[in-house]
């Protein structure tokens, strides 16, 4: 369901704007002046702007659908994703970090048991609701799912000067690969439920 995904996407990310300075201020006990104003300006310039010219180019007559065709987006979109990647791992890892082996480990173990704990929580509401299989995966991906190219460009105008920057992104860090990894796993399994919705289990006479 592209529709809902898109939905959840956008609105979680600007959801995020506000939720995600609240949340890390409770945990962390500090306490700070967020220019909601200043933040969504640098969000339309950074993130709505080049989605709105990318439409544009895609529904007009600007560029031909056949040239379209034969430019590799995919190709493109996961370069863009892996230099985005890289370069955070980079810019953070990059400062003087006081955490631990341990810690980084704990902290993958938690995310990871968070991520399949929620997908699960999902998959049982919408069994409660009588949803199709499909939907129901739809909805298991994006209910967990947490983006490196929309979360980072937020928390670095969230957070912009925060000290504590490189500390607040590592669980995105960790999240991210994370639940691509647990996808591609997940995906089999997933595919052959789906197929399976509806038909009936044969029996042996």
């Amino acid at each position: 369901n592209e529709a809902v995904a898109i939905f959840n996407g956008t609105i979680g990310a600007f959801l995020g704007v506000i939720v995600t300075p609240l949340l890390v201020m409770k945990v962390t006990g500090g306490s700070a002046n967020v220019p909601i104003a200043s933040i969504f300006s640098k969000l339309f310039v950074t993130v709505v702007l080049p989605l709105a010219l990318g439409q544009i180019a895609k529904y007009s007559s600007i560029i031909s659908s056949s040239t379209l065709k034969r430019i590799p987006f995919s190709t493109f979109r996961s370069l863009i994703l892996l230099m985005i990647i890289y370069t955070t791992f980079c810019s953070t890892f990059m400062k003087e970090l006081q955490i631990t082996g341990g810690f980084f480990l704990g902290l993958a173990a938690v995310l990871l048991m968070q991520q399949i704990c929620n997908m699960f929580f999902v998959k049982a509401i919408c069994k409660s609701q009588k949803m199709t299989r499909s939907d129901t995966v739809a909805a298991m991906f994006c209910a967990v799912h947490k983006s490196l190219t929309l979360g980072m460009p937020i928390a670095g105008i969230v957070f912009e000067g925060d000290p504590k920057l490189a500390i607040i992104t590592i669980p995105l860090l960790v999240y991210h690969p994370m639940q691509i990894l647990l996808g591609s796993l997940l995906v089999p399994t997933l595919r052959k439920w789906v197929a399976n919705d509806g038909v009936l289990p044969t029996t042996s006479k």
